[in-house]
């Protein structure tokens, strides 16, 4: 996970397995009613999230600056590949 802001909003990028890399905003994120319960079915709740599917398999990522961070993708063929991007 790593927070960030762009254009003055704040951000928090998430790599997950599951999901692949997530974009949430916390603009809101100190009114969000608590989770107390799971979500079954592998639904969502909670915080919205874009998914950003232009870099599918992120399996690490760090900041690098405030427009920037490091990321290492798993390919289709197992192979890992390291690249600075801009925070989407």
């Amino acid at each position: 996970m790593v927070a960030y802001e762009k254009e003055g909003h704040p951000y928090l990028l998430v790599a997950n397995s599951a999901r692949g890399l997530m974009k949430v905003d916390l603009e809101n994120v100190a009114s969000q009613a608590a989770l107390t319960e799971r979500v079954p079915d592998g639904g969502t709740k909670g915080l919205a999230f874009e998914k950003i599917e232009s870099l599918e398999g992120v399996v690490q990522l760090a900041q690098i600056d405030n427009a920037h961070c490091l990321i290492v993708r798993e390919l289709p063929s197992k192979e890992l590949t390291m690249s600075a991007v801009a925070f989407p």
